[in-house]
């Protein structure tokens, strides 16, 4: 079947998403310091350029402040916290919460309605997104949640279960099951009603979805880069470069890591191929400022940063197993399984000693108004200086 692709973009549908991204910071100001997507941002670099309070001169006295109940349920585990309007949302036991983010006191909790498992896609604006899936039936839902009251929005029942979504440019691409063609189908949704934009089948990620200002790689026939809002292709990937390690903060290039373990630079808007870095052990993990990419390297383990523009070594830390990697503040955290939470210097990679380190998180830190989150087996804690 040929690909098939619907567009429906119309002045009146950019002027909705305008209306419910009000309150978004102006670009002229200063980045806000909020984690409102998985990844940080929709480029996955797990970065929070805002962060001034917690920085290499106060992350030493971090201590645990307070926690939140985080429980896993049938078919429904706990989804990735977000933190923005200075809430933090959580998503567990079949119910979205909202805590203050400062003292964890309970804002706002959806009610029980039936076995659901939930995911938290982004906050935009005033509206947090969210995809609601029947256990049983897997009738699924697209619903945005007033930030300050969790009043319903929209909800919006889906055709099928949307996997992989990455929400930038005031549309939410996911990818999905295209039962009836017995493929997987990439499709974009309008944030401010939910509403159809573009479908195309088949298609797919390769991984996690990267946005680089609206630009994602998608999988159909060949590997190509689209335009969020419209579908339009806007450049192939080259051969043996087919999945992003995530973007740089300002979305000006993509880093892949190609099928022969070389990382390369391009340009998100062209494709142009602008760095080879050295040959070295395959990274693990991705996170950067811009300045640098922070990994996890194999054989023997480390955790190390390299030139962002180049890919020299800047730095190298031995011996460090880490599983996830945030930069927020100067300071570059990364995740060790049950071993204490590991801190150093982005620039330097010198050691940033911790007191109270946060031990046994399960996923990246969240770093946001001078606190960091983190996600233990059973709850969501707090920790602050």
């Amino acid at each position: 079947m040929a690909d098939r692709v619907r567009a429906t973009l119309t002045t009146a549908a950019l002027g909705a998403a305008a209306v419910l991204a009000t309150g978004a910071p102006s670009a002229a100001g200063p980045p806000p310091t909020v984690w409102a997507h998985p990844g940080a941002h929709p480029t996955r670099d797990h970065y929070n350029p805002g962060e001034t309070a917690l920085t290499a001169d106060t992350a030493g006295a971090l201590r645990h402040r307070w926690s939140v109940p985080r429980a896993s349920a049938v078919c429904a585990n706990p989804a990735a916290p977000l933190v923005a309007a200075d809430r933090l949302f959580t998503a567990s036991g079949y119910r979205v919460s909202a805590h203050d983010a400062r003292t964890g006191a309970l804002r706002w909790r959806t009610p029980e309605a039936g076995k659901r498992r939930i995911s938290l896609a982004a906050v935009v604006g005033n509206a947090l997104l969210t995809q609601w899936t029947h256990c049983r039936s897997g009738r699924d839902y697209l619903t945005a949640l007033d930030v300050r009251t969790g009043r319903v929005r929209y909800s919006r029942e889906l055709p099928e279960v949307m996997h992989s979504t990455v929400v930038d440019k005031g549309v939410l691409l996911g990818e999905y099951w295209d039962a009836a063609a017995a493929r997987y189908a990439v499709g974009a949704r309008r944030v401010a009603d939910g509403s159809l934009l573009w479908s195309r089948s088949p298609g797919a990620f390769n991984g996690l979805p990267v946005s680089a200002a609206g630009r994602v790689q998608v999988s159909t026939t060949t590997s190509r880069v689209v335009d969020i809002a419209t579908g339009r292709k806007l450049w192939d990937t080259r051969a043996g470069c087919l999945v992003p390690d995530g973007a740089s903060p300002d979305g000006a290039f993509f880093y892949f890591t190609c099928t022969d373990g070389r990382t390369r630079r391009l340009d998100a808007g062209t494709g142009a191929v602008l760095a080879t870095f050295p040959d070295r052990d395959e990274p693990f993990a991705f996170a950067t400022d811009g300045a640098r990419l922070y990994h996890r390297g194999f054989g023997p383990d480390r955790l190390y940063a390299v030139d962002a523009d180049t890919g020299a070594e800047v730095w190298s830390v031995p011996g460090v197993d880490v599983t996830d990697i945030t930069v927020a503040g100067g300071v570059v955290y990364g995740v060790r399984d049950e071993d204490p939470l590991i801190a150093v210097r982005a620039a330097t990679g010198r050691p940033v000693p911790l007191a109270g380190p946060p031990v046994g998180l399960r996923e990246e830190p969240v770093v946001a108004g001078g606190r960091l989150y983190g996600v233990t087996g059973s709850a969501v804690v707090m920790y602050a200086p």
